[in-house]
């Protein structure tokens, strides 16, 4: 859960980074969960590391899920407003 807030505040505040582009590229995204690790310090075994990749991945998704719903929110309320 700490994972998925953190993430979530990451999408609200570096809009720069395309999380989309980041889930399918596995590059991208091995190097968006070092860099996570390494800002947390967080260190994973060999046999862990492919689970918390996952978990990472899946999480990511529904930043990305929620951040979409919020933008097609606000363009809702927008066009009611004008």
């Amino acid at each position: 859960m700490k994972l998925f807030v953190f993430l979530a505040l990451v999408a609200i505040s570096a809009a720069a980074v395309d999380y989309e582009t980041v889930l399918q590229s596995p590059g991208e995204l091995k190097a968006l969960f070092s860099e996570y690790n390494a800002k947390f310090g967080k260190v994973y075994s060999a046999e862990e590391a492919p689970l918390r990749i996952r978990l990472f991945r899946d999480d990511l998704k529904r930043v990305v899920e929620v951040s979409d719903l919020k933008t097609i929110s606000s363009s809702d309320s927008e066009a009611v407003l004008k």
